[in-house]
């Protein structure tokens, strides 16, 4: 999986995008075990492995789908992505610059929809994010990030990150003067596994993002 992602940042560094089906879903595969994986989730960071396992479990059956009586299987969820997930590339403004953390995979849900997790985000270079949303919930409006998305973004990595964050350069007196005051209103975040193994997300409401926009769904919903 990491000989692939290599692969694929390599193309968005070159500013290309991914050209097929696989390379588009492997991305999102990638996104979401990323963010899974983190040290942030781990009750014994030196040994993360069976927890890893449980919160596998749980995207592919309540981040996914959200509560459905029987466990879904590989082709439910190949199924779900192609009929209903896409992944776009939103590029920052010819100005700025992304930041990164060591936990940069975010996850966002809508006030309404399906499943637990709508939408998700992550740098891939200092200039471009990877956007994976749940088409029946949100659609993506193309264009550069502006600086309003740019403030919320750096928002969310300050407060999702465990420990650091990382930029392609040298931040401004300004700019780091914001990141200390972000850092200095972080609070520590609870356990997210308990002693039976239940798996609470970190997840965040979804922000009015000008390169995302909700759908109107069904009043049946």
């Amino acid at each position: 999986m990491e000989t692939f992602y290599g692969r694929i940042c390599g193309k968005f560094w070159r500013q290309e995008n991914p050209k097929s089906e696989r390379e588009y879903y492997g991305l999102l595969v990638m996104m979401l075990d990323l963010h899974i994986r983190n040290v942030a989730y781990a009750e014994q960071p030196e040994d993360n492995f069976e927890d890893y396992l449980i919160r596998t479990a749980g995207v592919r059956n309540q981040v996914l789908f959200g509560e459905q009586g029987k466990p879904s299987s590989e082709a439910d969820v190949i199924n779900l992505w192609r009929n209903h997930w896409a992944v776009r590339i939103v590029q920052a403004d010819s100005d700025r610059t992304f930041l990164t953390s060591d936990n940069p995979s975010m996850w966002f849900r809508a006030d309404e929809g399906f499943g637990e997790v709508n939408l998700v985000l992550m740098p891939v270079t200092p200039y471009a994010y990877a956007v994976a949303f749940d088409r029946r919930v949100l659609d993506f409006r193309p264009g550069a990030t502006t600086e309003a998305d740019e403030t919320w973004l750096t928002r969310f990595q300050v407060s999702h990150c465990v420990e650091c964050i990382y930029t392609a350069e040298r931040l401004s007196d300004e700019q780091l003067s914001i990141a200390r005051q972000l850092f200095a209103r972080k609070t520590n975040q609870p356990p997210t596994m308990d002693a039976n193994h239940t798996w609470r997300m970190n997840l965040f409401r979804l922000p009015n993002f000008s390169f995302i926009v909700r759908k109107s769904l069904p009043l049946w919903l």
